[in-house]
């Protein structure tokens, strides 16, 4: 059976898991967790600039393996739809791989959330986690005496990894307001998923062009184990059903934090 592979991308905090264990209910379709497939395609898409290749040209050999790559490494799951989860997708190397190397249509899902209920939900995590792992980098980077929430919000918001790098996930979503990219990404708003559920999956399916599904949205799991390794506890846990997470905003952040970061969802400018 031929499958297809399709991706998921956007923002952290924005839904993504939900939506995850949402579509996982349905037996035609697997999505991954937080991938290693981008990183594997990408060590062995850089052999074609490496200096053995140079010497000595095998652009055909590696071209060959780059074509089993995905197909192989889902080649062990019956579902005929793979969804796989990275937030570097929309990147420029990622992105690269795929136009040269998907057999199918290029399809990426992307979650997106108001950017300051993002830093709101991630401050809850870290409060909620006294121990977790980001807090000491953060009071090592930053010792001024602002707010610890301030502190939180710029790094989220600045950090260089793609797993959280808010600012970074933004631009790389700006390709939707390209024509060449627009039929290829589709960016999934919580406030749609969370408030119609229903009518935001099924727009999913048709993005995807897969026969719709009967979900049950009061019985939902987490949909894979974590061990909690990106550094705060519950980062991936999803709620038995649908539950929006609310935010006072002004009575989280100071106002220069909210000023900065506040009126950067460009998509809801997108008709």
């Amino acid at each position: 059976m031929d499958k297809k592979f399709f991706f998921m991308a956007g923002l952290p905090r924005s839904g993504g898991t939900m939506l995850s264990s949402i579509l996982n209910q349905n037996p035609d379709i697997y999505v991954s967790p937080q991938s290693v497939l981008p990183n594997t395609l990408g060590s062995t898409y850089n052999q074609y600039s490496s200096k053995e290749n140079k010497d000595s040209d095998q652009w055909d050999s590696i071209y060959r393996v780059m074509e089993m790559i995905i197909p192989t490494f889902y080649g062990g799951y019956e579902e005929k739809y793979i969804i796989d989860k990275n937030f570097s997708w929309l990147e420029p190397h990622p992105y690269v791989i795929l136009e040269n190397h998907l057999k199918n249509p290029i399809r990426v899902v992307c979650p997106v959330r108001n950017v300051m209920d993002i830093l709101a939900s991630w401050n809850r995590l870290c409060e909620d986690d006294p121990n977790n792992q980001y807090d000491p980098g953060i009071l090592q980077k930053d010792r001024t005496n602002r707010p610890m929430a301030d502190k939180r919000a710029d790094h989220f918001m600045n950090i260089g990894d793609a797993e959280n790098g808010i600012l970074n996930g933004i631009e790389n979503m700006k390709r939707v307001l390209h024509p060449q990219f627009k039929d290829n990404i589709m960016l999934v708003d919580y406030d749609d998923l969370t408030i119609d559920t229903e009518n935001a999956v099924g727009k999913v399916y048709d993005f995807l062009e897969i026969e719709r599904y009967s979900h049950d949205y009061d019985n939902l799991i987490t949909p894979h184990n974590y061990t909690d390794h990106w550094g705060v506890k519950n980062h991936h846990k999803v709620k038995s059903s649908i539950k929006r997470e609310n935010y006072v905003i002004e009575d989280i952040f100071s106002p220069s934090i909210i000023k900065k970061y506040s009126g950067l969802e460009f998509w809801k400018e997108l008709n």
